[in-house]
């Protein structure tokens, strides 16, 4: 059985080829289009991964994207329509305009440009990032903590793997992202986000918890759901066009403007 599975959106596009449970070809698409953590279309690097195979698309028995992008849409929309006002709307439809339109691309490029006639399939996300480190692992069973900016709806998952197959135990939600949270910090500190987040954890290693209690506050402990944001800290998660609340600036100041880093 061949596979074609791909990132089809976002940073860091990429294309894997899989054959008969082997990795026979893969590559990011910034390889080709010389854009770093580039969020195009990975045109280049499916037509890489089909040359170093010997294939044609045809041969390809399923396409797998790591997102259901209709599914996010929904759940984000919904989100923002509970808990903002206008502006928050407005929002919403345009970044869930954005979720549809990924699927859109994903298929036209394969049904209508390709000519391929076999399955396409979105899965979900955290099971995804779940799959890809147990199935490439030595172990036949394993407990495992995802941990990611958002999927469809889950912020962080923990799955029970055994065999061929794993089970989701527990998940938190939306929107109380670990990895939102550390990326509104990275923008706040004038770098990029889905971009410089390695480089906030590196200065981390220099600092001293001067802000622990501030930042206590923000992530809390929560008995039922382990943790949970404190999104009053934060405009983002409503929707608004600003990323940080009146209260996330008067207790920490102005955004740093960010330079070239």
């Amino acid at each position: 059985m061949i596979i074609l599975g791909i990132k089809s959106a976002g940073p860091d596009t990429s294309a894997t080829l899989i054959k008969d449970g082997k990795i026979v070809a893969a590559s990011g698409e910034d390889r080709f289009n010389r854009e770093k953590h580039t969020s195009k279309f990975p045109e280049y690097a499916i037509n890489f991964c089909l040359k170093n195979a010997y294939i044609e698309i045809s041969d390809v028995d399923e396409v797998a994207i790591g997102m259901q992008w209709n599914k996010r849409a929904k759940s984000r929309f919904i989100y923002t329509l509970r808990t903002g006002g206008i502006y928050s709307i407005r929002k919403s439809i345009r970044l869930a305009n954005e979720d549809f339109s990924r699927t859109r691309s994903a298929k036209n490029f394969f049904r209508k440009k390709s000519n391929y006639k076999g399955k396409i399939r979105f899965f979900d996300h955290y099971d995804c990032h779940a799959a890809a480190v147990y199935f490439a692992s030595p172990y036949k069973s394993a407990a495992i903590l995802s941990v990611d900016g958002a999927g469809e709806k889950s912020c962080t998952r923990i799955y029970k793997a055994s065999e061929t197959k794993i089970n989701n135990l527990f998940e938190v939600n939306f929107p109380n992202s670990i990895g939102s949270f550390y990326s509104l910090i990275t923008k706040f500190l004038g770098f990029r986000i889905d971009w410089d987040e390695g480089k906030t954890m590196a200065l981390a290693a220099y600092g001293a918890p001067a802000f622990y209690n501030k930042f206590d506050d923000i992530v809390r402990k929560d008995n039922k759901s382990v943790y949970k944001i404190n999104v009053d800290y934060f405009d983002f998660f409503r929707g608004k066009e600003n990323y940080y609340s009146p209260l996330f600036i008067n207790s920490f100041g102005s955004e740093r403007k960010p330079k070239m880093l």
